[in-house]
């Protein structure tokens, strides 16, 4: 995220406790300092796309991709706190920041395709 990402993009890692704080019932999400929930917070009408470098959803090697976790999660969490807004909001970039460049769409950074933030 830090060597190129799209504009307006906000970064958070998955295996931080926001998604985990998402889904828990009682947790006053209006107090948060995390910019990603509080963008999802504050926002709750507005379109969100999660994104990675290649925006693989490849199960060949029997995993599932963090893009799609993460927007599966975003989409669960929408379910279980309606101030998040409604699951439909919830998008995955097919093709990823990698296609978003080749289509030349801007980006802040490195206009080069990188896989796990190298080229």
């Amino acid at each position: 995220f830090d060597r190129s990402h799209i504009a307006g993009a906000v970064s958070f890692a998955e295996r931080s406790p926001m998604l985990a704080r998402l889904l828990q019932e009682r947790e006053d999400l209006e107090q948060t300092a995390n910019p990603a929930l509080k963008h999802l917070v504050r926002f709750p009408n507005k379109a969100v796309i999660v994104y990675s470098d290649s925006g693989s959803d490849d199960l060949s090697l029997g995993y599932i991709s963090r893009c799609v976790r993460v927007t599966q999660e975003l989409r669960r969490a929408c379910r279980r706190q309606p101030s998040l807004g409604n699951e439909k909001r919830i998008f995955r970039l097919i093709g990823g920041l990698n296609q978003w460049k080749r289509a030349g769409f801007p980006v802040h950074g490195d206009q080069r395709p990188l896989i796990n933030d190298h080229i």
